[in-house]
This record gives C-alpha cells, sequence and structure tokens, in this order.
C-alpha cells in the first residue's frame, strides 16, 4: 500500500496510518550576537534580520488588536482614551521596527551610540519651529518629527535665525531682542568627510529615507560655530523610536545606529 501525505487542520501531518504532529518553534523574544571576524558579521546580519521580521510581524498583530479594540471601544461610546493612547504607541512601534528591518535589509550594520551631531534631518516641515526666545545663547537646532519609510526630506537641523529688538534700552534695563528660526539653510555636508565616495554613501542613505538623521562623531560640528572633531570621523545614520525613553549621558531618547561610511588618514594613528 502506497503511503500518503496530507495536511490536516491543526498542524496534524498524516502519513499512511501514522499521525505526527508538528509543533513550530516560536521564535526566540530577543537575541545577543558577537562578532570577532568579518565573516561572523555577516551570519550575525542575518540572524538580526531575521529576528527583526519576526519582530516586525509580532508589533503588527499587536497593533491590529488594540486598533480593533479602540474602534470597537468608540463604535459601542465606551470610553476610550487609553486604547487610543496605547494604539497610537503600537502603530508608532511598528514604525519603528519596520525601519530598522528596512535598513537592516540594505545592508546597514548596526554599532553603539555615540556622542554625535547631526547634520541632516528628515522632517515634513516646510519651515523649521520657530523657537521664539529672547536669549541670544539658546540654539535653534531642529530635530526630526521622526516620520514612517518614505517620507519627508532631509533638512539642515541648523536654519537661519532672524532677530529684532522689541524694547529699547531705558535708564534700568537693557535692550530685548527677539530670536527665532525663520527658515531651512541648505543642507551642509561636514567638511572633514566632504570626500565624493563619502557624500555618496550619505546621498544613498539619505534617498531611501529610512533614517530619522544623518550625523557625523566626535560629536561636533562646524555648523555649531565649535572646531572640526578630530580623530577618526564616522558618518552614521539614527533611527528614533519615539515610544521609549530613559536616562542616559547625554539623551533622553533611545536610538538604534547605523554605520555609513568611516575614513582613516595614517597620518593620525
Amino acid at each position: 500500500m502506497n503511503e500518503t501525505e496530507t495536511e490536516t487542520p491543526m498542524g496534524l501531518v498524516k502519513m499512511g496510518a501514522a499521525t505526527e504532529v508538528v509543533a513550530a518553534q516560536p521564535p526566540p523574544a530577543n537575541i545577543e550576537v558577537t562578532v570577532e571576524s568579518p565573516d561572523e558579521m555577516e551570519v550575525a546580519q542575518k540572524s538580526l534580520i531575521e529576528w527583526c521580521r519576526n519582530k516586525v510581524s509580532e508589533q503588527r498583530h499587536e497593533m491590529d488588536e488594540l486598533v480593533s479594540a479602540y474602534q470597537y471601544a468608540v463604535k459601542q461610546k465606551w470610553a476610550n482614551g487609553a486604547l487610543k493612547r496605547q494604539s497610537e504607541k503600537a502603530v508608532k512601534r511598528v514604525e519603528f521596527y519596520e525601519k530598522v528591518l528596512s535598513a537592516l535589509e540594505h545592508g546597514y550594520v548596526i554599532v553603539p551610540n555615540f556622542p554625535v551631531t547631526a547634520f541632516a534631518i528628515r522632517t515634513d516641515k516646510n519651515k523649521p519651529l520657530r523657537m521664539m526666545t529672547t536669549q541670544w545663547s539658546k540654539k535653534h537646532t531642529q530635530e526630526s518629527p521622526v516620520l514612517p519609510i518614505g517620507e519627508g526630506e532631509y533638512k539642515n537641523p541648523f536654519p537661519h535665525v532672524r532677530e529684532m529688538t522689541i524694547a529699547q534700552p531705558t535708564a534700568t534695563t537693557s535692550e530685548v531682542r527677539q530670536y527665532w528660526a525663520n527658515n531651512w539653510k541648505d543642507l551642509e555636508f561636514p567638511v572633514i568627510m566632504a570626500k565624493p565616495t563619502i557624500m555618496a554613501a550619505a546621498t544613498r542613505a539619505m534617498a531611501l529615507k529610512i533614517f530619522d538623521d544623518l550625523a557625523i562623531l566626535p560629536g561636533s560640528a562646524p555648523s555649531e560655530g565649535t572646531r572640526p572633531p578630530r580623530g577618526d570621523p564616522i558618518i552614521v545614520a539614527r533611527i528614533k523610536d519615539p515610544t521609549r525613553s530613559y536616562k542616559s549621558w547625554s539623551t533622553k531618547e533611545h536610538w538604534v545606529t547605523f554605520m555609513v561610511a568611516w575614513h582613516l588618514n595614517t597620518r593620525d594613528l
């Protein structure tokens, strides 16, 4: 008698007279990767891509449930404030992991977070936030609003700043001036990394419209009126998770940082 193999509901596979239960192993919630060679980096990258695909699927499922629950609560005219907040957070988490997955699939490698200075932010705003102030020393540096893949354009985070006198000096008071961001400046590539191949790599990264900003480390740039960074400059691209925050050495924001380009001159060794 010839054995026949058929698939039935509930994951049961019949082979002749025998019945085998096939149980799929759930993907791990988290993984750890350690790399000591270029070959190991390729293996690690594949592992991270697989993990991130599972993470996106998991987050989408959670998002669908929360959005459906929120919509049902609205339809029934129930209190829905908490569900609304949680569903919106779930949507943002999906967008975050989709961006990380896309970056990994395009070959970008995750590196540790360092002190950096962003020189390009992805935004959908026609004009920068005004950030009105009467303190001349206050910065008007703009930040990315954190957009889904494919939206917005890259802008210089250091906008044109205008000023005007709003109160003349008197015998007892000083002149009061007001300062505000007026318009976007043209993108300015860090001079120390202004080499055609590096600029082309940054342009390719920006064309994907995945990353929330591009930055240089060490963390100082001529745009801020400081000296150019010393050492081995690195161009990185970053993705921000808007749903997580924690206190660290420089920021309360959670970023995932990817290598874009690294330059080494042996005279600096």
